[in-house]
């Protein structure tokens, strides 16, 4: 079962991160996503066992694909995804929580 919708009150904007180029990082075209955006420092633990500072959270559906370094802009915040946690639900992924930064 997917996150529900009424959960996802507010909208942010990823851009995906292409690669760098002569004059720094290039990202795609901009996409509109509905999102539960927490903005709150935190420390994550990733799988591997490195921590990494998080200065807020996005849950999103897990309908659509965001990499690492792509670019989420919330209100006037601009981050950066630091990492993508996958939560699974009974047969398929649930939701997508990105770790901002």
């Amino acid at each position: 079962m997917k996150v529900p919708t009424s959960l996802l009150r507010e909208t942010i904007t990823v851009e995906a991160f292409l690669g760098t180029g002569a004059y720094g990082p290039s990202y795609g075209a901009a996409q509109s996503l509905r999102a539960r955006v927490e903005g709150k420092r935190r420390v994550v633990r990733k799988a591997d066992g490195t921590d990494l500072i998080s200065s807020a959270t996005a849950t999103i559906r897990p309908d659509v694909t965001v990499a690492t370094e792509s670019r989420v802009t919330h209100g006037a915040n601009v981050y950066e995804v630091v990492d993508v946690i996958v939560g699974e639900g009974l047969t398929r992924p649930a939701y997508l929580e990105l770790i901002l930064s």
